[in-house]
């Protein structure tokens, strides 16, 4: 779902938690008693000694973290519960790498309601700890905090099956660069002895100016705003497998329309990605809302019969008691032929709302699809360039009666359209011509939205109606003051609406200092807006926006296919994107088994994102995500205009289109930084690399030589502790560690 945003600076603090798909809070290492891990000189040795006895890792069985955050100082307690699966006694030694810049208020920690004393190390020191891990442990994922401060705790005893509790406190203070700070905990990975039983993150920001705008790139996080300048979020999940590290961004404005920007280049002299967020923020005591004009089109042909009517009635209630006194509005229903409540839009008012409830009450399904005529009465409206027309069109099936042919229609409707409305499509089951709705949508500044046969029209048609009610800031422009911008999504900018937020992603070439101008229109006025923004050479703190941006480029393109038909350099550019970042695509997925275990595949055939067959095997699912989708049989399969792959493949290139969140990755799949690394015969293998012919530099795993290129490169780390078996690339030069 499009979101729409009005712009203003953020001049404020951004919440982030760095991402990383390695241990991240916490780790608790089970051993013998008395087999304390400690600080031992570097083994001369080229090959780890030999494992001892197989312990069973330490399981998380809760993670409590609690963030404060006042101006730019930064309050983390931290709560974890571990248990000991192994059937004998052992010893835990806690380790906790802090974030850059971090202090322990309190030099206790609590285990079991008692203080015990823990040590902070320095970073040279806590080095030799991480090594000495990666030696006896075979386990590198300490590697990735090389060159931080460590927090040590040895726990006694851990009876078998037992659990031990660790609290413990840390501040910081808060970088802010731009009106964006970074607060940074890592999270991903912390599922090493399986699941985190429970996890519950919650906080409190408290700004020094108001809040525009909030926005998590990786989880589902609810957000509770009491007052213009305090925040309070949270997330919960069970038997969670975090993928990503949790980043939150928010932004301070005394600006009507907030703005925010994210950057992200790692090299000098390459293209760099951006992410602009967009929100309303404080709106001025004498702006008033934008009047509107709203038509609502809903069919009642024979086959919208049954409960897809009464859905359909409640939903069209709903909608009409939200309008506003200064809102115009018409209802018209189609089947066979159309009728109108109302000649011209009317006014809102109490005798026309009562009589229009009364109009749609009296809808029966019967009769035949008159697409074509219905939409060029709900276009035959009084022009009004002062006011937004937005036109919800709700449909189950394809045109059936007077004008049948979609490429006809799509042109009508964009001749009649003189007073550019914004036209919205709901297609109700899987009968609908989900190209032509599209064709409607994207021609008239709409989005379309499907129902499918499992879901309720009245909950859907009534929460997007809700969503876009309120327009704040129409025909919207914006100058990037001479900066180079390409391939930016979406690609035309809707209207802003009250309450929503719109992510622009794209690429752009050059540095500096910016003036961002906003145009648009607002309450019968036109109205500007100007932010001073950077565009750096160098930038690596966000570094999902690669794979937000392909993400995003992939779903145009592959939309660009389903309408048009295939092209050979879009479905080039669609296989060379979803092999690098990882993506499922009808030509390159992540595949699912019977066995639940997973692995990538490149799928030659062109194989469409769909519903299930009747009986379709599980080998033939397709996993984007956390979601499952279809492969299908037929290669021209993304072609299709209707049914249940056809509605499938338009809901899911239009969630591509509008993505703004990293979704939980495969078990098989992790994200360092802007690469992708798949799993393949327990090798992590960087997604751009060529293949066994290309040459490599061969390190064994924990000798000498790893430890001397850690030391010389420690930017390698995060590469290294993905496991003891990887292939990346390191400044042009292809690394191969082998166990």
């Amino acid at each position: 779902m499009i979101r729409h945003l009005p712009l203003i600076l953020l001049t404020g603090v951004v919440l982030v938690f760095l991402a990383a798909p390695t241990r991240a809070q916490g780790i608790l290492y089970l051993h013998e008693p008395g087999a304390r891990i400690d600080i031992v000189p570097p083994s001369p040795e080229t090959t780890p000694p030999p494992r001892p006895v197989a312990i069973l890792p330490a399981q998380t069985t809760s993670l409590e973290l609690q963030v404060e955050i006042a101006g730019q100082t930064a309050r983390t307690r931290v709560d974890q519960t571990f248990r000991n699966p192994n059937n004998r006694r052992l010893e835990g030694t806690y380790l906790f790498p802090l974030p850059s810049g971090a202090a322990v208020r309190d030099l206790s920690l609590y285990i079991d309601g008692k203080p015990i004393k823990c040590e902070v190390l320095e970073a040279s020191k806590a080095r030799q700890i991480y090594e000495d891990i990666v030696r006896r442990m075979r386990d590198p994922a300490l590697l990735e905090y090389v060159g931080r401060d460590l927090v040590r705790l040895r726990i006694f005893p851990i009876e078998p099956r037992q659990t031990r509790r660790v609290r413990f406190e840390y501040s910081q203070i808060l970088r802010r660069d731009f009106g964006l700070t970074e607060y940074a905990f890592p999270l991903a990975g912390a599922d090493k002895g399986g699941p985190i039983g429970s996890m519950i993150l919650s906080g409190r920001i408290d700004a020094d100016a108001a809040i525009a705008s909030v926005y998590s790139p990786t989880h589902d996080i609810e957000f509770v705003r009491p007052d213009d300048r305090t925040v309070r979020f949270s997330f919960e999940a069970e038997n969670h497998r975090p993928s990503e590290n949790l980043k939150i961004y928010w932004t301070t404005s005394t600006k009507e329309v907030g703005a925010g920007l994210l950057t992200y280049r790692r090299e000098v002299g390459e293209p760099g990605y951006f992410l602009l967020l967009l929100s309303p923020g404080q709106i001025s005591r004498d702006t008033k809302s934008i009047p509107k004009n709203v038509t609502f089109v809903f069919d009642t042909s024979g086959s919208m019969s049954g409960e897809k009517i009464e859905q359909a009635r409640r939903a069209l209630e709903f909608c009409l008691n939200t309008l506003r006194p200064e809102d115009r509005f018409n209802v018209i229903r189609f089947s066979t032929d159309t009728e109108a409540f109302r000649e011209r839009l009317a006014p809102v008012n109490e005798k026309n709302r009562a009589s229009a409830k009364e109009f749609v009450q009296n809808f029966t399904a019967t009769g035949g699809t008159a697409i074509h005529g219905a939409l060029m009465k709900a276009l035959d409206a009084q022009p009004d360039p002062d006011r937004p027309h937005l036109v919800i069109f709700l449909t189950d099936g394809q045109p059936t009666i007077g004008e049948r042919d979609p490429e006809r229609i799509v042109a009508d409707a964009a001749k009649a359209n003189a007073n550019r409305a914004r036209l919205f499509c709901f297609g109700v089951g899987n009968e609908v011509n989900t190209i032509l709705l599209d064709r409607l949508s994207e021609k008239n500044g709409g989005v379309s939205e499907y129902v499918t046969p499992n879901e309720d029209i009245e909950v859907k048609v009534s929460h997007f109606f809700q969503k876009v009610s309120d327009p704040v800031l129409t025909d919207l422009a914006l100058d990037f003051d001479g900066l180079k911008t390409r391939q930016v999504y979406p690609r035309d900018l809707p209207d802003l609406f009250a309450g929503c937020q719109l992510s622009l992603i794209g690429r752009y070439e050059g540095t500096g200092r910016k003036t961002l101008v906003l145009k648009g229109k607002a309450a019968d006025k036109e109205r500007t807006y100007r932010y001073e923004v950077n565009f750096p050479e160098e930038s690596e703190s966000a570094d999902f926006l690669p794979r937000l941006w392909a993400i995003r480029h992939v779903g145009y393109l592959v939309d660009e296919i389903r309408k048009n038909g295939e092209e050979p350099e879009l479905v080039q550019e669609v296989t060379r994107l979803g092999k690098q970042y990882a993506i499922a695509t009808p030509y390159t997925s992540l595949l699912v088994v019977e066995d639940e275990t997973q692995r990538i595949a490149d799928v030659p055939s062109v194989n469409l994102w769909s519903a299930p067959r009747a009986g379709a095997p599980a080998s033939d699912r397709l996993s984007y995500g956390g979601g499952h989708l279809y492969a299908r049989d037929s290669e021209k399969a993304g072609l299709e205009n209707a049914g249940p792959s056809a509605v499938a493949m338009a809901q899911e290139t239009r969630r591509m289109k509008e993505v703004d969140r990293l979704q939980p990755a495969a078990a098989e799949v992790k994200r360092v930084g802007d690469r992708q690394f798949r799993l393949v015969d327990d090798i992590w293998i960087d997604t751009l690399y060529p293949g066994e012919d290309t040459k490599t530099k061969e390190i064994t795993y924990g000798s000498a030589a790893y430890f001397n290129l850690l030391k010389k490169v420690p930017e390698i780390g995060p590469y290294l502790a993905l496991g003891p078996k990887v292939i990346f690339q390191h400044d042009g030069k292809w690394y191969r560690v082998v166990g």
